[in-house]
C-alpha cells in the first residue's frame, strides 16, 4: 500500500515540512523508505522537522535515510530514538535536537556528538541510559539557551568530554529521572530564567539541589510521584528567592500542597520577612480532566484560595495571578517549551476574591 501511494507521488513532496518515521521494526520497510526519502530529498526543499525511531532489531534506519544526506541540509529540529552512525555535518542548520536512547535487545547506546558543529543550535534534549556518550565541544554549549536531561546519567560521559563550567545563554534547564544529577555547572553567571523538574517514584528529592547556585525567576514542577518531595522546596533559601512564577502539574493521587504552608505564613515570628517564595505573584496548579464534578473543582478551587487568604494575613506579597486547569489525561510527559499538555480548562480562584474577605487559613 505504501508503495502504491508512494508511486503515484509525481510531482514529489514540494510542499512537506514535517516527516516522522517511528516504529518500524522490520526490514520489510527498505524499499519504501528508499522510495519515500528519494522523493523527499528531490523535491522537499521546505522539510525542517525530521524524527526517526529506530526499533530493536531493525537499526540500520539511519544508514538507509542517511545516504540522501543532499535533502537534509535545512534541517532544523531533529528528533533520533536510538539512531546510530548519524553524519552530524549534514545538519548545518540544525536549531533544536532531541537524541533518545531507548531500550533494546542488543545493546545500549554509544553516542559521539563530540564532532557536532551547529552554529544555530540553541535546544539540547538528551533522554536515555547510554553506553557512552561523547559530549560536544564547551562552544556549543555556550550557544543553548534550552537543555533537557531526562534519566540521564551523567557518569556515562566520556573522559575527555565534559560539561562546561557554566552556560552564558542558558534561560531554561529542564531534569527528570536522575537523581545523581549535579547542578554545579549552572553558576550564578548562567543566566537562568526557568527551571523545570519532574518528580517520578524513583526520583524525589534532586540532592544536588542544595549546592545549587542559580537563582530561576520560573519554576515548573511536574509532580507524578506519589511521595513527597524533599524539603527543599518548601526551605526559605537563596535557590527560590527569585521565583515569580511556579506552575505545578500534578499526576492522579500525587500530593503537591505540602508546600502551601511555607508559601502562605511564616514558620513563627523571627522569620515573619522571610518567606519561602517573597516574589511570587503568580502560581498555576494542572490537575488530569478525571471527570471531576462541579463540586470537586470548587474544592480545588478553594483549597488554592487558602494560599492567598494565608499570604494576606501573613503580608506576604499577594499573588497577582492564581488559576486552577485540568489537563488531558494522556499527556503525562514532561512539560518541555517544546511539549505542552492540552489543558482542557482553566478557571481564575481570584475571580471575586478581596483581601477583606477573609475566610479560615488552610486547615492542616
Amino acid at each position: 500500500m505504501v508503495e502504491a501511494i508512494i508511486s503515484h507521488l509525481d510531482g514529489g513532496l514540494p510542499s512537506l515540512e514535517h516527516l516522522s518515521i517511528n516504529g518500524i521494526g522490520d526490514d520489510i520497510w527498505d524499499d519504501e523508505i528508499d522510495m519515500l526519502f528519494s522523493q523527499v530529498a528531490d523535491s522537499s526543499t521546505k522539510l525542517q522537522s525530521l524524527e526517526l525511531s529506530s526499533r530493536f532489531w531493525y537499526r540500520d534506519i539511519g544508514e538507509r535515510v542517511f545516504r540522501y544526506s543532499y535533502g537534509l541540509w535545512g534541517i532544523r529540529r531533529l528528533r533520533l530514538m536510538s539512531v546510530e552512525d548519524v553524519p552530524w555535518a549534514e545538519f548545518p542548520n540544525l536549531e533544536y535536537l532531541d537524541y533518545v536512547s531507548v531500550p533494546h535487545y542488543i545493546k545500549p547506546i554509544e553516542l559521539n556528538i563530540s564532532e557536532l558543529v551547529a552554529p544555530r543550535l540553541t535546544g539540547l534534549c538528551l533522554e536515555g541510559d547510554f553506553n557512552s556518550i561523547a559530549l560536544p565541544p564547551h562552544a556549543l554549549f555556550n550557544q543553548l539557551t534550552h537543555m533537557v536531561l531526562r534519566n540521564f546519567h551523567s557518569h556515562h560521559v566520556e573522559e575527555g568530554t565534559a560539561f562546561p563550567s557554566s552556560f552564558s545563554r542558558l534561560l531554561c534547564l529542564g531534569i527528570q529521572g536522575d537523581e545523581d544529577v549535579s547542578f554545579e555547572y549552572i553558576d550564578t553567571e548562567t543566566p537562568l530564567e526557568e527551571l523545570i523538574l519532574a518528580f517520578q517514584p524513583d526520583t524525589t528529592s534532586y540532592p544536588a539541589l542544595y549546592f545549587a547556585e542559580f537563582q530561576p525567576r520560573v519554576l515548573r514542577w511536574d509532580i507524578m510521584s506519589d511521595q513527597r518531595p524533599g524539603d527543599k522546596f518548601g526551605e526559605r533559601n537563596a535557590l527560590w528567592s527569585r521565583v515569580e512564577e511556579l506552575h505545578v502539574t500534578v499526576s492522579e493521587d500525587a500530593p503537591w500542597n505540602w508546600f502551601i504552608p511555607e508559601m502562605s505564613k511564616p514558620a513563627d515570628e523571627q522569620y515573619r520577612s522571610r518567606e519561602c517564595y517573597p516574589l511570587l505573584h503568580v502560581l498555576t496548579v494542572l490537575y488530569p480532566d478525571n471527570n471531576q464534578t462541579s463540586e470537586q473543582k470548587e474544592k480545588q478551587m478553594e483549597e488554592l484560595r487558602g494560599i492567598q487568604r494565608g499570604r494576606n494575613e501573613s503580608g506576604f506579597r499577594l499573588l497577582e495571578t492564581l488559576k486552577v486547569g485540568w489537563y488531558h489525561p494522556c499527556d503525562h510527559i514532561l512539560t518541555i517549551p517544546y511539549m505542552e499538555r492540552r489543558v482542557m480548562e482553566w478557571r481564575d480562584c481570584l475571580e471575586g476574591w478581596t483581601p477583606e474577605a477573609g475566610g479560615c487559613f488552610w486547615n492542616f
